[in-house]
């Protein structure tokens, strides 16, 4: 089987408040802050870089990562260990079936964390896809 690979996490630096950021090579938008609701509350986050992800050749999806305004990280171990809200959003640039796409994650977790780890967000995932394929654009 054929690895995913990952094309440019562009960190982004600073930003005019209102100007979206393109994924290179799509034309994928994701705007510099979001809020997300955590336990009934408003949290207020920033974009910290885009991405593509590829596999032989294809876009399969873009993703940006957020982390709550306010916390601090040097580098991306830091991003994946800080204690603060911090957020993915994902645009499918191909349909992938529920199977392929919870694997794929799994995969890209298990190289840093022990199977473990996340039981609980990915029984979350699961149940939140079903069935349903990850539809381009959806």
């Amino acid at each position: 089987m054929l690895r995913f690979a990952i094309c440019a996490l562009v960190v982004t630096g600073p930003l005019m408040a209102a100007d979206p950021v393109t994924v290179k090579g799509t034309s994928v938008t994701y705007p510099p802050a979001v809020s997300a609701n955590v336990k009934d509350k408003d949290v207020q986050l920033s974009l910290t870089g885009v991405g593509l992800r590829t596999k032989v050749g294809f876009n399969v999806y873009t993703v940006a990562s957020y982390l709550q305004d306010g916390t601090r990280v040097q580098k991306a171990e830091d991003l994946a260990r800080t204690d603060a809200v911090r957020l993915l959003h994902l645009v499918m640039q191909r349909t992938v079936q529920p199977d392929a796409f919870i694997g794929a994650f799994r995969t890209a977790v298990g190289k840093s964390y022990p199977d473990d780890k996340f039981v609980g967000e990915f029984t979350q995932l699961v149940n939140a896809i079903g069935k349903n394929a990850a539809d381009k654009r959806r």
